[in-house]
């Protein structure tokens, strides 16, 4: 679910705003600007968009855990 959401990022070289999905993140996919053609690598420097991903799926997990115990 999460994976198919699309966050704004900005061209280093020509700053234009383009649209990515999150799973393009996670993967450090590289994507070409619409504007310049400029190849973008998207560097998750500091794992954010892994570490929110296992945020998400360990705070899922827990409500099933909840929801068999009921």
């Amino acid at each position: 679910m999460l994976e198919n959401h699309w966050i704004a990022i900005t061209c280093p070289k020509c700053q234009y705003t383009e649209y990515v999905r999150m799973i393009s993140m996670k993967l450090q996919e590289t994507v070409i600007c619409h504007n310049c053609k400029a190849n973008i690598k998207l560097i998750d420097q500091t794992a954010s968009i892994y570490l929110a991903f296992q945020e998400v799926n360990n705070t899922l997990n827990s409500f099933k855990d909840i929801f068999k115990r009921s």
